[in-house]
């Protein structure tokens, strides 16, 4: 028992308004709590409690878990269910809040339903924690100065001709082009990624193609596949008709592109998800490539007709969108920022992993924290109005992947986490990374199959049959 558990087992034991016949300190799967969050009956209102070293996400996520149990699974079926409480073993934030205290704030006021904070006194007990939510009021210098320094240049920069004619050539909806490069007084440097994953810078005359740098255990994967695509670490792209030696022209630099493209798919499908990640040796389509996708418009949210910022599907506008979640912090990034209309939202990606209630549940509190910032920053106002969208209605929401299988198991936690995400006023969406967002489909190439459909037939056109599944074209697949 670490020091900070054993501390704030003697403040509840020491505690006469502590219910210690309802405390909890077990993992409760189903409810997707960890025994790092407790939970109990407090003044006869349901209750969590983490120790003093508790992170932010485990914190903040002691507020959420008190939701859930209001809803699911209360310690005690007479507890009064009105409120929640959240108990910090840590002396109340002076003048100097961490983030986590701010951002425990800012949840705390997103509850829709008295949520309270208490953090322990000196001299035992617990103190209430009455003050504000973080402000950025306007003037603030820090969001003032991303706002004109790179928001608005990376809002407005067109990309050039050498990297339009790349992407041209390449001619697939993964290669996506992502103005990170780009600053105030810079705007010619385009970053080129596939489904994410960032292969190269390309400028006004030039571009330069890799992925990663050497290891010290040896290449990755990424980068392996490149050097035996490409023949060489890095490469030169020039729009020269006659590039020099160790230089590429576009047409030949988007046919190794075609190629790298193929090494990184489960199937040879042109605009199929790359899965250039494995897990315990099964290829898998990770967050980055899902966000990809989002920004690019080949996957959506469910039930939302959402678009692009800008309408931009050559560049990610919405990618890289910094966000505070307390003040002297350091910035946060949301993983997309699309709109409905005029509304932006805000939108935090989860994939499937191990314990996908409680992963997916944190993703809650990233969704209320971008938003909370986006509202209450109006220097943000400048790229909000260039982009056409109203800050002060931004959503907060979160996406999750479909499942390979649709089971009871994910519905219960679907729903679970749909009830938690409401109570704070969070969207939770279903993405399908597999189903085609644009027109024309995706083609089967020939080489798949031998070059024949399952049937033996002449290759033809796939079909989305849902739920992460593609058919063959062929007549008796």
């Amino acid at each position: 028992m670490s020091e900070y558990v054993d501390a704030l087992r003697q403040q509840l034991e020491a505690d006469s308004d502590a219910d210690l016949a309802t405390l909890d300190v077990t993992t409760d799967n189903a409810l997707a709590v960890g025994h790092d969050v407790w939970r109990l009956q407090w003044r006869g209102e349901t209750t969590t409690a983490v120790a003093g070293d508790a992170n932010l996400h485990t914190t903040c996520g002691a507020l959420l878990d008190a939701l859930a149990m209001v809803d699911f699974a209360g310690p005690d079926p007479a507890a009064d269910r009105s409120v929640v409480n959240v108990l910090v073993d840590r002396l109340l934030p002076g003048e100097s809040p961490t983030e986590t205290d701010q951002a425990l704030r800012s949840m705390r006021d997103a509850a829709r339903g008295p949520a309270r904070i208490w953090y322990r006194r000196e001299l035992g007990g617990w103190v209430e924690d009455h003050a504000a939510a973080p402000t950025w009021p306007t003037g603030d210098r820090r969001v003032s100065d991303w706002v004109d320094r790179l928001m608005l240049p990376r809002l407005t920069a067109q990309p050039g001709r050498l990297v339009r004619a790349l992407v041209d050539a390449v001619d697939d909806p993964s290669l996506h082009l992502y103005p990170s490069e780009i600053e105030k007084g810079s705007t010619e440097r385009w970053a080129v990624r596939l489904d994410g994953l960032q292969i190269g810078v390309v400028g006004s005359t030039t571009g330069k193609l890799s992925i990663g740098k050497p290891g010290k255990r040896g290449d990755r994967p990424q980068r392996a596949a490149f050097i035996d695509v490409f023949g060489q670490p890095s490469v030169i792209v020039t729009e020269r008709a006659d590039p020099g030696m160790g230089m590429l022209g576009v047409v030949e630099a988007a046919a190794r592109i075609r190629l790298l493209l193929r090494r990184f798919r489960a199937a040879d499908v042109r605009g199929a998800p790359i899965t250039h990640r494995h897990k315990a040796d099964v290829p898998i389509v990770d967050e980055h490539t899902l966000e990809a996708r989002l920004l690019k418009g080949l996957t959506r949210l469910d039930g939302v007709d959402e678009s692009l910022v800008a309408d931009d599907a050559l560049v990610a506008r919405g990618s890289q969108f910094p966000t505070l979640w307390g003040h002297s912090a350091d910035a946060r990034y949301l993983d997309a920022l699309v709109r409905r209309d005029t509304t932006p939202l805000a939108v935090e990606l989860k994939v499937a992993t191990s314990g996908r209630g409680r992963n997916y549940r944190r993703s809650i509190i990233q969704a209320v924290l971008y938003r909370h910032f986006i509202r209450n920053a109006p220097d943000l106002d400048p790229w909000f109005d260039a982009a056409n969208l109203d800050r002060d209605a931004v959503e907060g929401c979160i996406g999750v992947p479909i499942p390979t299988r649709w089971t009871p198991g994910f519905d219960q936690t679907l729903h679970s986490l749909r009830r938690v995400a409401a109570r704070v006023g969070v969207q939770v969406h279903v993405l399908d990374v597999n189903r085609p967002g644009f027109s024309g489909g995706w083609v089967l190439p020939s080489a798949v199959a031998g070059g024949r459909g399952c049937d033996g037939s002449a290759p033809s056109r796939t079909r989305w049959v849902g739920r992460g599944r593609w058919r063959c074209g062929a007549d008796r697949c």
